[in-house]
C-alpha cells in the first residue's frame, strides 16, 4: 500500500467530510446539556418538596410548648 496515496486519497478527504459535522455535533452536545439541566432541576424540585413535607410533619408532631422553645 502506498502511504502517500493513503493520505491523499483516503484520510484527508475523510477529515474534510468529518469537519462538516461540527455544527451537528455542537447541537447534540447542547441538547444533552439542556436535558441534563432539566433533569437536575426536576430532581432538585422533588427533593425540596420532600424536605418541606418532612419539616411540616415534624412541626405537626411536636407540642406547642416544644415548638416555641418553652
Amino acid at each position: 500500500m502506498d502511504v502517500i496515496g493513503f493520505w491523499n486519497d483516503g484520510f484527508w478527504p475523510f477529515l474534510r467530510g468529518l469537519s462538516s459535522l461540527g455544527p451537528q455535533a455542537t447541537f447534540v452536545v447542547a441538547f444533552a446539556a439542556w436535558r441534563t439541566y432539566r433533569q437536575k432541576a426536576a430532581a432538585d424540585k422533588r427533593d425540596q418538596g420532600w424536605k418541606r413535607v418532612e419539616w411540616a410533619i415534624g412541626l405537626a408532631m411536636t407540642s406547642g410548648r416544644a415548638r416555641h422553645g418553652l
